[in-house]
């Protein structure tokens, strides 16, 4: 099976997917301001299969900070929505960016 590479310029778009494809969603961070990406949907379709982080490409004081790279497994054909949140968890959900990616899975 194929891995699918996604980011933030891939937000609100319908893509095609096979089951058992790897889909990977990389999104910028910036954890020293307190926002972080977490997951807001959960469907039977995909299976979380990891989050990782990774550090700033860059050493400069003030730079922007790391990526995160969220896995899943398509596991069923049939359309899912990925939707992550950038928020910072003791604010209200009011105002906080989302990321969707509807995957539109088949065998």
């Amino acid at each position: 099976m194929a891995e699918q590479h996604f980011s933030s310029v891939d937000n609100n778009k319908k893509v095609a997917v096979r089951v058992g494809d790897d889909v990977i969603i990389s999104l910028p961070q910036n954890t020293t301001t307190g926002f972080k990406w977490d997951p807001l949907s959960h469907t039977d379709h995909l299976t979380h299969e990891g989050t990782d982080s990774a550090p700033a490409g860059t050493t400069t004081p003030g730079a922007s900070g790391a990526a995160v790279t969220f896995r899943y497994k398509v596991m069923k054909p049939g359309a899912a929505a990925v939707v992550l949140k950038l928020w910072r968890g003791f604010e209200p959900d009011a105002g906080v960016y989302k990321f969707t990616l509807t995957l539109d899975a088949s065998n």
